[in-house]
């Protein structure tokens, strides 16, 4: 059927579902949603990242620029005082030194750059932003509650001799959402202080359920289509009603004229009716 045989109910409906498959498509570039691994600081050993995704994703790094962190240094023989709080916030990388380490391993979109858990010395290297948003939280002494945190990173991957980040191997935007913890490591150089480290540990987001505006808003444009139809079927039965007692009277109009046009005229001759009439 031709766009322009359709109704015009059809044609509201058919931009709806092609509007709704866009956005189905459009769910494609979305970011990759980080549903296992960690990222972890700390304070003896290099900090490093695992991210783990759907359908085999994969991203690893190690040594990468940590200019903001929960960083905390408190007595090893009576940890922190009282009263002591900190972010649990972390930024890696971003401006001005966006560097993220190199790569342990990568696999994007189902492309392998780089065999996962190995540290070849010419790995690619790492440069972007990894951004975890968490709560500030009271420390006393080395405890502090585990708190959730919001993910968000855009990473891009570039040859081990590619210095000037000419062209990327690969670019992926990132989310995911967890749990991130404080513990506490005495430094090797002075043992009468400790420092605080942190692990971020992904966990997948729970099922997305409709909102219920977005359940009100179709069914009333459903329920709009319906009755738009029901209304044009109304007034094409009505017309139909009318037009039928028209058609009856111009076939009962034929017929008289008919039977008129069988009798002379009484603006001529005298018809038999009328001489019926005079001899009575």
């Amino acid at each position: 059927m031709s766009w322009e045989l359709l109704t015009r109910s059809r044609r509201v409906l058919t931009i709806a579902i092609l509007c709704w498959a866009s956005s189905v498509a459009s769910l494609r570039a979305d970011p990759i949603i980080v549903t296992s691994g960690q990222f972890a600081t700390s304070v003896n050993e290099p900090t490093g990242f695992q991210f783990f995704g759907a359908d085999g994703f994969f991203l690893g790094g190690i040594f990468p620029l940590v200019p903001t962190w929960p960083g905390l240094r408190c007595s090893t023989f009576t940890g922190c005082p009282p009263g002591t709080v900190v972010n649990m916030s972390t930024v890696a990388g971003g401006d001005p030194t966006p560097f993220l380490g190199l790569s342990t391993g990568a696999v994007i979109n189902g492309t392998e750059f780089l065999r996962p858990f190995g540290l070849p010395p010419d790995g690619p290297r790492l440069l972007g932003t990894l951004r975890f948003d968490a709560p500030v939280v009271a420390v006393d002494g080395f405890t502090a509650p585990a708190v959730p945190f919001v993910f968000n990173g855009f990473v891009r991957g570039f040859a081990h001799d590619d210095v000037d980040g000419r062209a990327p191997l690969f670019q992926v935007a990132l989310t995911g959402q967890g749990t991130a913890t404080l513990g506490f490591e005495d430094f090797d150089f002075n043992g009468a202080l400790s420092g605080s480290s942190v692990t971020y540990t992904f966990a997948a987001a729970p099922a997305a359920t409709p909102e219920p505006t977005t359940l009100v808003l179709f069914g009333t444009a459903v329920a709009g289509l319906v009755q738009r139809a029901r209304g044009k079927r109304r007034r094409v039965a009505l017309l139909s009603d009318r037009q039928e007692p028209l058609h009856a009277f111009g076939r009962n109009s034929r017929n008289s004229a008919i039977q008129r046009s069988s009798f002379p005229s009484s603006r001529g001759r005298t018809s038999v009716f009328a001489g019926l009439r005079v001899n009575s």
